[in-house]
């Protein structure tokens, strides 16, 4: 028997999730891809709450508390943008317009060693004279 005034091993219940488990490894494991990978993904420190979920039952990345920061910190850095928006457009300052994106750059185009000719405009097939390779062993 227990005394009435120790601990129980028990944890506490939570409450229902208004949109089902909150917590999707409480389903079984085939009805969720993230049922085994439950944990906080904050990135700056190892965080071991569980992930918080969407109202369509999906995953967030992040934990309840990780995510309140981080929208704290957006909504915070939004504001700031949308004053500094209004005091250029109060003083009559055009913004300066947005950076483009990045662009993908091509790759650099095959080049074929047998249509190679050098400088001087003779062929380049790729051998290597006895000059160079000792040139080479004395590099090395």
């Amino acid at each position: 028997m227990h005394p009435s005034n120790s601990k129980s091993n028990t944890h506490p219940v939570p409450p229902p999730h208004p949109f089902g488990s909150p917590h999707p490894a409480a389903a079984p494991a085939s009805a969720s891809p993230f049922a085994g990978n439950t944990k906080c993904r904050y990135a700056y420190k190892d965080c071991q709450n569980v992930r918080s979920s969407k109202q369509n039952g999906e995953l967030h990345t992040l934990c309840e508390f990780h995510r309140s920061k981080a929208n704290t910190i957006q909504k915070l850095y939004a504001r700031k943008k949308r004053h500094l928006r209004r005091t250029l457009k109060a003083a009559g300052i055009t913004p300066p317009p947005p950076r483009p994106r990045a662009r993908r750059v091509d790759p650099i185009p095959y080049h074929n060693d047998s249509d190679s000719t050098g400088d001087d405009g003779t062929s380049n097939n790729g051998s290597l004279t006895e000059d160079d390779v000792a040139i080479l062993r004395e590099l090395i």
